[in-house]
């Protein structure tokens, strides 16, 4: 009986202990809410990895482009 209360008690505690999937996957995963489009000949670039409306436009202004934001 006493064997199984600790099993029991192990069991408990590892699932409450660790996080759930989406938990973990979620926090690890960084958000850039701005992008960059400039365009040279013909071809259209993006970059969408700007944390911040500054940070964006200085790259933007670089290439003669615009920021938006990542939606």
């Amino acid at each position: 009986m006493r064997a199984l209360l600790m099993i029991a008690a192990t069991a408990g505690f590892a699932a409450t202990a660790s996080p759930s999937f989406a938990q973990t996957d979620m926090s690890r995963i960084p958000y850039y809410p701005w992008c960059s489009l400039w365009w040279e000949q013909d071809n259209e670039h993006r970059s969408c990895g700007f944390t911040s409306y500054a940070q964006c436009m200085v790259s933007a202004r670089l290439e003669g482009g615009m920021c938006f934001e990542n939606i």
